[in-house]
C-alpha cells in the first residue's frame, strides 16, 4: 500500500468511526426515549459546556453551516430545550441559551454518554488515545494549511 493509499484508508477509517459513534448514540437515545437527533445532541453538548453561545460561534464549534444550524435550533426551541435571544451589543447576532428543560436533558444524557465512552475506554490503551489525539491535531493543521 502506498503512502497516499494509506492516508486515504486512514481518512475512510475516521469517517467510519464517526458513523459508528453516531449509530451507537442514536441507539442509546432511542432505547432511553430521548427525543432528539444526533445532530441536535451535538448542539446541546456544546451548550452544556458554555450555557450561552452566539449562533456563529455555535456553528463554528459544531462544524455546521448556518442554514442547518438554524433548522436544528428551531427544532430545539420547539422542544423547549433552548431559547434564542438578541445580543444587546449586536442585534443581528442571536444568543442561544439552554433552558431548564435542556438541563434536565443533560442530566438524562450524561450517564448515556459516559456509558458509551466507558465501554470503549475499557478496550483501548490510554497512550494510544493520547497519541492519536496528537496525530489528528497535526493532520488537522496540515489540512488547514492547504490553499
Amino acid at each position: 500500500m502506498t503512502k497516499i493509499e494509506s492516508v486515504q484508508e486512514f481518512m475512510r477509517a475516521i469517517l467510519q468511526t464517526r458513523a459508528s459513534f453516531k449509530l451507537a448514540m442514536q441507539r442509546s437515545m432511542r432505547k432511553n426515549n430521548v427525543d432528539i437527533t444526533y445532530e441536535m445532541l451535538q448542539i446541546m453538548s456544546c451548550l452544556w459546556k458554555q450555557e450561552r453561545v452566539n449562533q456563529q460561534e455555535l456553528a463554528d464549534k459544531t462544524f455546521k453551516d448556518k442554514a442547518s444550524l438554524t433548522y436544528l435550533i428551531n427544532n430545539l426551541e420547539k422542544r423547549g430545550l433552548v431559547v434564542r435571544q438578541e445580543d444587546s451589543s449586536d442585534r443581528r447576532n442571536k444568543l442561544i441559551t439552554v433552558t431548564e428543560q435542556g438541563r434536565i436533558l443533560q442530566k438524562k444524557m450524561e450517564p448515556l454518554l459516559n456509558e458509551i465512552y466507558a465501554f470503549v475506554a475499557e478496550n483501548i490503551d490510554l497512550k494510544d488515545v493520547q497519541d492519536n489525539i496528537i496525530f489528528l491535531q497535526k493532520l488537522d493543521y496540515e489540512f488547514k494549511s492547504i490553499e
